[in-house]
């Protein structure tokens, strides 16, 4: 018998044996799996309703890397795709997806309480088509890698029963991100060397582990790992003290003229607001006005935009990666977040109870204050 708290270790194909049998023990009524479209690289979410149909072995070692593809999270499928029609649904998702099903949640989109939520702890991801691009030039078939992990200088994989390294940083948002581990989960999951470490972190994480008899070895790399992960939190925040320096140095009119040369190649194609998982409207005025034709200037799409996600953003970083034009939106929004932390000691995606700033419960406890 486990505690919460308490990790072990087992066969990466054990994650798969969980969601088969959070399906098989109608814990849930859906799985929020994995598709594999024409590259290893490219992977989708996809809703599971029968166990046959999750993807035998689990894709890991290349969401672990580079995350869904394109405008494509957790978060953002499982509020678009599943909520209506299978509330109850068990999914890996990133800490970033966490909080964003956080956030969601205040807004009465997602009831987290109906998630088996099995939180991955991120080494963050870099980008799919990067890899492509360096694996071409390296004349290296994708197909023939059978392991990805990212490192300090790059992305380790495996081909040919060879370790190869490719020189790919984490995209910008990753470098940044000190939030390593899930806010709330039932399980935790970390990859090491083709091996899974499970940590239960809920009542209901270590009464289904029970129920279903899985077991491991014993966690003889919990400090080690725990060491790792608060490396990558301490290089980040580092990392980000200074990017956000370079920018908070400059002149109002230097960082004006920096904002304002960004936004303006906007090309008002909606990709960060498709991308967006707090961009939950069924129907978007901003989206309606520019294919309206009433809306034509990038600099006031752009805006409009940030005010309206200003308090909402949980610093997932989809937004910059899918921009066709290379805005930093992601930059961006945590500038503004950082504002608001500071203004109103408020965190985005940190607790459920927190109450966004500008919602109405919250402004009448300030004005009681």
């Amino acid at each position: 018998m486990m505690d919460i708290g308490e990790s072990f270790i087992t066969d990466a194909k054990d994650v798969r044996t969980i969601l088969v049998k959070l399906l098989e023990e109608k814990e849930v009524d859906a799985i929020l799996g994995y598709e594999i479209r024409k590259t290893r690289m490219e992977i989708l979410p996809k809703l599971i309703t029968e166990s046959k149909d999750l993807i035998d072995p689990l894709p890991l070692s290349q969401y672990f890397a580079y995350n869904y593809s394109r405008m494509n999270s957790a978060s953002k499928f499982y509020q678009k795709s599943m909520r209506a029609k299978f509330p109850k649904a068990g999914l890996i998702a990133r800490p970033c997806d966490i909080r964003a099903f956080i956030e969601l949640s205040k807004y009465h989109q997602v009831n987290v309480d109906d998630l088996f939520i099995i939180g991955i702890e991120c080494p963050g991801s870099t980008s799919p088509q990067n890899a492509t691009k360096q694996l071409k030039a390296k004349e290296l078939d994708p197909e023939k890698i059978t392991e990805e992990k990212l490192i300090d200088d790059g992305l380790e994989i495996t081909i040919d029963g060879k370790k190869e390294v490719l020189k790919l940083p984490r995209f910008d948002n990753c470098q940044r991100c000190s939030n390593r581990l899930p806010r709330i989960a039932d399980l935790t999951l970390d990859l090491v060397d083709g091996k899974a470490r499970i940590t239960i972190k809920s009542e209901r994480g270590k009464n289904f582990i029970e129920k279903i008899g899985l077991k491991g070895s014993s966690d003889d790399l919990k400090e080690k790992r725990k060491a790792h992960f608060e490396q990558l939190e301490t290089n980040a925040r580092e990392f980000a003290e200074k990017v956000f320096s370079e920018y908070e140095n400059m002149t109002d009119a230097e960082r004006f003229n920096k904002f304002f040369s960004d936004i303006k190649k906007c090309r008002l194609c909606g990709a960060c607001i498709n991308a967006c998982p707090l961009c939950y409207c069924p129907v978007c005025d901003v989206q309606a006005k520019r294919k309206a034709k009433e809306l034509d200037d990038p600099v006031l799409y752009w805006m409009l935009k940030m005010v309206h996600m200003s308090d909402a953003c949980i610093s997932c970083g989809k937004c910059g990666n899918v921009c066709p034009v290379k805005i930093p939106n992601d930059f961006y929004y945590d500038i503004v977040s950082r504002r608001i932390l500071e203004a109103f000691k408020y965190e985005t995606g940190k607790a459920v109870e927190d109450l966004p700033p500008r919602t109405m419960k919250a402004i009448k406890a300030a004005l009681q204050q």
